[in-house]
């Protein structure tokens, strides 16, 4: 792979998660799934956290201001913007990928039970601790969720490997569930209401009788 731009030096990690954050922008859109590019975190020589990619970038969000217009599906598009800068990586929802989040404290044990019933959607850890479940997007009305948000249309969502802080080795990042990347799930993403039954059925569960488990293993089907 050549070299994506001239604002970090040749070899190390810098440009190792440039490739990297490169390599996840490519694999969704060529996928289908709709990508905007995400301001980034930056290091300055006394550790103090900044971000770049807009001029008033204070976090993590999407650089252009009309980003529901900005997505792509392109490779080529995708290739020209990450040659640029080590963006962050952030898919648009409502269009054909939307995807639930679900607190820590509630999502434990909802990987077993969603394998159980065959329903295995991607998911991914968010840096604060939460589960991300990514689903196609509902044609119908948005049903009532259990315990969850739905981000579809007018709502984006960060991906692995998106850092949320300084872009040293070990920032918190977004991170894809063993076994739950897209890729390693044929890029299948199951419907809405399917999740949901499952999540919703398991919830009603006395407290008690839900399985347990850190949301970050998941057990093999």
């Amino acid at each position: 792979m050549s070299r994506p731009g001239a604002e970090l030096p040749p070899g190390g990690d810098q440009f190792e998660r440039w490739a990297e954050l490169r390599s996840a922008a490519m694999a969704l859109a060529g996928h289908g799934w709709p990508v905007l590019r995400g301001t980034y975190p930056a290091a300055d020589g006394g550790g103090v956290n900044r971000w770049q990619g807009r001029p008033d970038a204070v976090g993590l969000r999407p650089i252009a201001d009309d980003w529901a217009e900005a997505c792509t599906v392109r490779a080529s598009d995708v290739a020209q913007w990450w040659s640029q800068a080590p963006y962050g990586v952030i898919v648009a929802c409502g269009r054909g990928v939307d995807c639930i989040e679900i607190p820590g404290r509630v999502a434990q044990g909802l990987l077993h039970e969603l394998s159980e019933a065959g329903v295995c959607p991607p998911a991914m850890l968010t840096p604060v601790g939460s589960l991300v479940l990514f689903v196609g997007t509902h044609p119908g009305p948005r049903p009532m969720l259990a315990a969850a948000s739905l981000r579809s249309l007018d709502s984006w969502v960060a991906v692995p490997p998106t850092a949320t802080a300084t872009a040293a080795p070990g920032a918190a990042r977004y991170r894809w569930l063993p076994n739950s990347a897209p890729g390693a799930l044929g890029w299948q993403l199951p419907e809405l209401l399917a999740v949901n039954e499952v999540i919703t059925a398991a919830l009603r569960q006395p407290p008690h009788r839900r399985p347990s488990g850190d949301p970050s293993t998941k057990p093999g089907r």
